[in-house]
C-alpha cells in the first residue's frame, strides 16, 4: 500500500490574519526555516533503515537520500520486507514531509498564508493556510491522472513553533470523477518525535483520506469482499493471546477492520509507527 498525505477540513486560526502580503511574506519565512531544518537532518546521510509498524504489520525498510538537481534532499526506498517477505521498492512510498518538504521552495513561495499561533497536540504551532488543488502532489501519487482531475481545495499546515516539525497537514476540495464533482479530503499527523545521529523523525504518523472510493474499481472491489470474507472467517473467537500469536492475531483484525472500512465508506487510514532508527553516514 502506498503512503499517502490527506486531510478532513480546515481549522479556523485563534489570531486574526495579518495584511495578505504580510501573511505571505511570513509563510515563506516560517516554510524556509523548516525546510532548512529538515534538510539539514539529512545532511551527509547515506542510507536510513527503519521498521515500520503499520496495521500492526512490521515492515523492514532501508531508504537512500538522494538529492535533486534542485538541492532537495529525497528518501528513496530501496530495500522493503513485509513480514519477512521481499516486496518492490517502488511499491512503497516514505511518509516523511508530507511531500511538503520535497518540493523546492521557490515552488511553494507566496502560495501560503501566516494565519497565527494555535495549539496543536498540546504544542504550540505556526498555522499557514493553502490554497490550491494539489498542492503537495501526494494526491497525484495516490491516484492515476485519468481516474479524476483536481478542482480546487483549501488547506492548513502546522508546524511547531520552536522546533518546526511538520505536526498536521489538512486539505478538503472538489475533483472531477468520471464527470462528476465529487469533495475529497486528505489527512496527515506527526507526533513523539525523536532524533537518532541529526536525523529527526516522528515516531507516529497517521494517515486517512476517503479517496479509496475512487481508488478502488469494481472488479477489485468484489475481490477485497471475498479476501476480507476470508480473513473474518480465520479470526479465532475468544480472548486474544499474548506473545506472538497475539500480535499477530490483532494484526489480522485490524486489517480486516480497515479493510471493511475502505469498502464500507471509501475512507483510507492508517497509522505507521517508525522503530529502531538507523543512520549510515
Amino acid at each position: 500500500m502506498r503512503f499517502i498525505v490527506f486531510a478532513l477540513a480546515l481549522l479556523v486560526a485563534t489570531q486574526p490574519a495579518l495584511a495578505q502580503s504580510e501573511a505571505e511574506l511570513r509563510a515563506d519565512e516560517i516554510l524556509a526555516e523548516a525546510m532548512a531544518r529538515y534538510h539539514a537532518s539529512l545532511e551527509g546521510i547515506q542510507a536510513i533503515e527503519l521498521e515500520l509498524l503499520q496495521m500492526s504489520v512490521p515492515t523492514q525498510m532501508r531508504m537512500e537520500v538522494e538529492w535533486d538537481e534542485a538541492g532537495v534532499p529525497v528518501l528513496r526506498p530501496v530495500s522493503v520486507t513485509v513480514m519477512g517477505t521481499p516486496v518492490p521498492a517502488e511499491q512503497a512510498d516514505f511518509p516523511g514531509g508530507a511531500g511538503i518538504f520535497e518540493t523546492p521552495l521557490e515552488d511553494l513561495q507566496g502560495a501560503y498564508r501566516y494565519e497565527g499561533e494555535v495549539e496543536v497536540m498540546g504544542r504550540a504551532a505556526y498555522h499557514l493556510s493553502f490554497t490550491d488543488p494539489d498542492p503537495s502532489g501526494m494526491g497525484g501519487e495516490l491516484l492515476e491522472e485519468d481516474q479524476l482531475e483536481f478542482l480546487d481545495g483549501l488547506g492548513a499546515l502546522y508546524l511547531d513553533t520552536e522546533t518546526f516539525d511538520l505536526l498536521r497537514m489538512e486539505w478538503a476540495g472538489e475533483v472531477m470523477h468520471e464527470g462528476s464533482p465529487e469533495s475529497l479530503s486528505m489527512y496527515f499527523e506527526s507526533e513523539d518525535f525523536a532524533e537518532v545521529d541529526g536525523y529527526r523523525y516522528p515516531q507516529v504518523t497517521r494517515v486517512e483520506t476517503d479517496a479509496a472510493r475512487f481508488a478502488i474499481g469494481d472488479e477489485e472491489r468484489e475481490l477485497l469482499a471475498m479476501q476480507l470474507e476470508q480473513i473474518r472467517g480465520s479470526i479465532p473467537q475468544g480472548e486474544i493471546p499474548e506473545g506472538e500469536m497475539g500480535e499477530m492475531m490483532r494484526a489480522v483484525i485490524e486489517q480486516a477492520d480497515q479493510l471493511g472500512r475502505m469498502l464500507d465508506e471509501g475512507v483510507m487510514e492508517v497509522v505507521l509507527e517508525m522503530r529502531n532508527v538507523r543512520v549510515e553516514r
